[in-house]
């Protein structure tokens, strides 16, 4: 099939319509396709040659893929080019660029993509034997180049963190507006899953899976390997990935249309019964509509305090699929904001179209600050620096492992933490602390949210026991002069920290200080509360010298991962992947695309990815 050109940068250079070989090959080498200039350099980052470009893939339900192919209603297909349309505009309003000599990002909201329709999933080895050609198997391969306009009219290479972070966002957007789209057309569906997977109506499991030969294959390799998951379901799809089949067309169907009558799929029967039906769409109304929203900000602010749109209206459109679209969410978002259910918080380059959190939670972490800022100045101090200065030097603490323990010990704020790094001897200069506080009569208590924090906290010699289970006992019961250490306080969500601060307030816990490293960990659940309150003032002691890589070099490697200086490469969307082969009229492009680095996928042939899913085409 000859592809399209999609994307305003797109626009801005011409390129739109039908795909021009040429063309195509001059915006993956960074050149203006009309005039032939350089609009981005094949410059080298970081030893790493310039990458072409990214391979996304949008895949409709089997059931779909079966209807439109096998039972010839091409108005699915017209459905699934539109659901995948509105679903690239909402994903380029996340391209980016870097400013400032890279040091920055600024969203550019605009694209150069070339996309390709497919109807066939690749082969597998055991239908290949039996003579069989591949499953049908809807979808469309989109390739965005590594350009990008900024507002400032510069044109840079294209940063793709940000649309790598809304992959399950456009996978819902996709999924609602093409089932929008079937049940408009008189076909039914049936929900699948709480992510909203569906099919149509009238296919079963086994009628699915019968026609999804290049899924089982996947999850034989992946039972061969002894391994799950996404990434595994990568590895398994590629070691297991036989050439494009290169039967006609026609040859195709005919086999399909075998293979669906001796599986009882009646894709005539469903088709009548569809062209015969009127539109079957059944919108909620309102009320249900604020409620969906009101459960996606419930179930969004349990992961965190300030979620990302994207998040929030995915988890509507799914709790909610094939009975809404995004433009209603959006209104009834817009609803809870005005009616001040939702207060939304202004747009960054990690949240390019904004984010939100809700009364509740900005309640808890004003509180949370509060309880710092009060108890600053309240506690009596545990000794005071040079009594620490000259314990440590007997003890061989080396000098930013005093100077932290000398801050925490002298200090005389009720609340104080010890931020360090992943190998700058955290364990070691706890249990320093604790051996100073305890010769000073305070019992030390250490609380973590994890087991293998327990276990640190237990190796450097402090009685533990996990946040959760302290929390959850109502019963604890003081004993002297206490001081309370909490490891990887990082992991600590907002809800858990104010409860934490209200039971140590009321059994008049003497000091609490918080050790974590907040460039490496962040709160599974909801918020950063160490971080808002080390950002308010809170005593603060740092340990910065890594000791756990003693080679010079990966002590620095340590160090820039840690300081957050890898975030165009630290979350690596890319997987390599063969982006693109096609007969025909495509032949010349797959060797340019070969090798492109995929965004996305989510083919029913492939576990652990769904349809829709922008991850890389295993099909």
């Amino acid at each position: 099939m000859i592809g399209r050109w999609f994307g305003k940068a797109a626009t801005e250079l011409g390129l739109a319509g039908d795909i021009d070989t040429a063309d195509f090959r001059a915006a993956l080498n960074g050149l203006n396709p009309r005039t032939g200039e350089i609009l981005v350099h094949a410059a080298q980052r970081n030893g790493e040659q310039r990458r072409a470009g990214w391979d996304a893939t949008f895949n409709a339900p089997k059931s779909v893929s079966v209807q439109a192919l096998v039972g010839d209603d091409w108005r699915l297909i017209a459905a699934h080019r539109r659901a995948v349309t509105r679903a690239l505009e909402e994903l380029e309003r996340f391209a980016q660029a870097r400013i400032r000599r890279g040091q920055e990002w600024i969203t550019t909201g605009n694209v150069v993509a070339a996309r390709f329709d497919h109807i066939a999933a690749r082969p597998t080895e055991n239908a290949a034997n039996d003579g069989y050609g591949p499953d049908p198997h809807l979808h469309t391969h989109v390739v965005v180049m590594n350009m990008t306009r900024r507002p400032d009219g510069a044109w840079r290479g294209l940063d793709p963190v940000e649309i790598y972070r809304s992959q399950a966002f456009a996978t819902s957007v996709y999924r609602a507006e093409l089932a929008r789209e079937v049940q408009t057309l008189g076909y039914a569906i049936d929900i699948g899953t709480k992510d909203g997977r569906w099919e149509l109506e009238g296919y079963g499991r086994e009628q699915v899976m019968a026609f999804s030969l290049r899924r089982q294959e996947i999850e034989q390799e992946l039972a061969k390997l002894g391994v799950n998951g996404a990434a595994a379901a990568q590895i398994a799809a590629h070691r297991s990935r036989l050439s494009k089949d290169q039967r006609d067309e026609q040859t195709l169907k005919k086999e399909w249309r075998e293979r669906a009558s001796a599986y009882g799929i009646q894709v005539e029967r469903i088709a009548t019964l569809a062209m015969g039906s009127t539109t079957l769409a059944t919108e909620i109304d309102s009320h249900k509509l604020n409620e969906t929203v009101s459960y996606a900000t419930a179930h969004a602010i349990e992961r965190d305090a300030a979620p990302d749109r994207r998040e929030l209206e995915t988890f509507a459109l799914q709790h909610a699929m094939g009975r809404t679209i995004l433009d209603r969410v959006r209104d009834s978002i817009e609803n809870h904001r005005e009616e001040s259910r939702l207060i939304e918080i202004a747009p960054s380059h990690r949240h390019p179209i904004g984010a939100f959190t809700t009364p509740e939670m900005a309640t808890l972490e004003r509180e949370n600050v509060a309880f710092m800022n009060e108890g600053k100045g309240t506690a009596q101090p545990i000794a005071n620096p040079d009594e620490v200065k000259r314990w440590a030097a007997r003890r061989g603490l080396a000098a930013d492992q005093t100077l932290t323990a000398g801050t925490t010990l002298s200090t005389r704020d009720w609340l104080s933490a010890i931020d360090g790094r992943a190998g700058a001897a955290k364990t070691t200069t706890v249990g320093a602390i604790r051996e100073f506080a305890q010769e000073r009569g305070y019992r030390v208590c250490g609380f973590g949210p994890t087991s293998g924090s327990v276990k640190a906290l237990t190796e450097a010699g402090v009685l533990s026991r996990t946040v959760a289970s302290l929390l959850e006992n109502a019963k604890v019961e003081k004993q002297g002069r206490e001081l309370w250490i909490i490891d990887e306080s990082s992991l600590l969500a907002t809800r858990q920290v104010n409860h934490l601060l209200h039971l140590t307030k009321h059994l008049g816990i003497e000091r609490i200080v918080f050790v974590g490293d907040e460039r490496q960990h962040h709160a599974i659940e909801a918020g950063r509360p160490v971080y808002q309150m080390h950002q308010a003032g809170m005593t603060t002691a740092s340990l910065t010298i890594i000791r756990r890589q003693r080679q010079p070099e990966l002590r620095a490697g340590r160090g820039a991962c840690s300081g957050g200086q890898n975030r165009g490469n630290h979350r690596r969307p890319l997987s390599a992947t063969a982006a693109h082969s096609n007969r025909s009229a495509r032949q010349p492009l797959s060797r340019d695309c070969r090798g492109l680095p995929a965004l996305a996928s989510g083919p029913t042939d492939n576990p652990g990815r769904q349809p829709g899913d922008l991850r890389a085409d295993r099909a």
